[in-house]
């Protein structure tokens, strides 16, 4: 099922998967774009979606947490995937293929990450799962 993006302002994106049941969502610095979760579709072209979105900077991923309606898409993401430490072994855990994880980088409660002109807070939320993780935009008053 192919996926529908919806501006919600400069700069930020909602992308809808599942006729609506599933959302990620994409911010747009100057230097790069921030993708949050891939949803439940493993071939719903949110890449290419999201590179479109982003006009020519580099999209990275970010798992808010390893559940599979935030998590099937993450293989088109395996150059640029982050996600806190502490739900790693989560994710390997949902995954049904048992290839080694190497590529995730990790993220850390208090880590910025900079868009260039925006920058996100990592804030860890455990509870849902064991790394849970919101980000905060302080200037624009976002939590995602």
């Amino acid at each position: 099922m192919p996926v529908e993006s919806v501006k919600i302002s400069d700069g930020a994106f909602r992308i809808e998967q599942g006729q609506g049941m599933v959302r990620s969502y994409l911010f747009v610095g100057s230097g790069k774009a921030l993708l949050v979760d891939t949803g439940i579709e493993k071939e719903s072209g949110l890449r290419a979606e999201a590179e479109k979105l982003a006009q020519g900077v580099p999209v990275i991923l970010v798992t808010t947490h390893a559940d599979g309606d935030h998590t099937a898409g993450d293989a088109e993401f395996a150059d640029a995937h982050y996600m806190h430490p502490a739900e790693l072994a989560h994710y390997l855990s949902r995954r049904g293929d048992k290839t080694p994880v190497t590529h995730i980088k990790p993220l850390w409660e208090g880590d910025i990450i900079d868009l260039g002109g925006r920058k996100f807070e990592v804030l860890l939320i455990p509870g849902h799962t064991p790394g849970s993780i919101a980000l905060l935009d302080r200037a624009n008053k976002i939590l995602v």
